[in-house]
């Protein structure tokens, strides 16, 4: 038996979907639930609609599914010459490899790896002080931005970028919720946001964009059959996204990748993203 969800993103966000189908799953067994908390519009109070910024939404976009096992992702976050004071996270090694071999296909028309953005979705509910509820509902998020420069990017590329990611992930400390909590915060980040992104835009600049649900427990959701045999998403239709899901033992992560149908024929034959990859896996 298959469940399949839709939500709009406008209201919610990927662990609220979580939360919503484990509230589910528990009422289908019978039990109790935790209720969800809808306090975040208290939280981060706005004067008036926020203005929603939706993926780059093209034709002939073409999604594939990527399974990189627990073997190859230790493999990829103790490669040599790593920068960082910690090796990198799970997520933050198979977005960098990816968001690589993306620049790499998209700069082949033109024989080079152009300067890009790449933006990902930060979950604010552990960032907090005092942390609000993992059920907490709605978009408790916020993009944080990497730049890659052209003449940066030739030495030591995959933990140049992984120290990237780190930093613009830590530049969502508490400091910058507390900006976020103001009257008018909310709006100002996401005109920031949207108008860094329209610059490289305009630039000719590639934008990649990443959402990762890893350590959601979507594969809680028990509705009395057992845990489910496999959690996915589905295709996405955003040029150059990619969304990280666990794999059913929690090790491994499957990656959906939504490319230009030119791009994608080039990216899913690049050999160092083939030798980290489970094979057969890119369907």
């Amino acid at each position: 038996m298959a469940i399949g969800v839709c939500f709009c993103h406008k209201i919610i966000d990927a662990a609220s979907l979580a939360t919503l189908m484990n509230g589910w799953a528990s009422i289908s067994r019978g039990e109790t639930i935790s209720n969800p908390d809808f306090q975040s519009s208290k939280l981060f109070p706005t004067e008036g609609p926020v203005a929603f910024v939706g993926p780059n939404m093209k034709e002939n976009i073409v999604t594939k599914r990527l399974l990189f096992d627990a073997s190859m992702i230790a493999t990829l976050r103790v490669r040599p010459a790593n920068h960082l004071e910690n090796h990198p996270t799970r997520v933050e090694a198979v977005t960098v490899l990816i968001w690589r071999c993306m620049m790499r296909a998209c700069g082949a028309k033109e024989g080079l790896s152009k300067t890009s953005m790449e933006v990902h979705a930060v979950n604010l509910r552990g960032r907090m002080v005092p942390p609000v509820p993992e059920y907490s509902f709605g978009n408790l998020l916020v993009l944080a931005t990497s730049v890659a420069m052209e003449e940066e990017c030739h030495i030591d590329t995959q933990h140049y970028l992984e120290r990237k990611i780190r930093d613009a992930t830590r530049e969502i400390d508490i400091d910058y919720i507390k900006q976020l909590q103001k009257t008018d915060g909310v709006s100002r980040v996401d005109e920031l946001i949207d108008e860094k992104i329209k610059k490289y835009s305009n630039w000719g600049r590639d934008l990649y964009a990443f959402s990762s649900w890893c350590r959601f427990p979507f594969y809680d959701a028990d509705f009395g059959w057992g845990r489910p045999t496999w959690v996915c998403t589905s295709c996405w239709g955003a040029k150059n996204s990619t969304i990280l899901m666990d794999t059913r033992d929690g090790d491994g992560i499957e990656a959906w990748v939504n490319m230009e149908d030119v791009d994608m024929a080039i990216f899913e034959q690049d050999q160092e993203l083939l030798s980290f990859v489970t094979p057969s896996s890119i369907d």
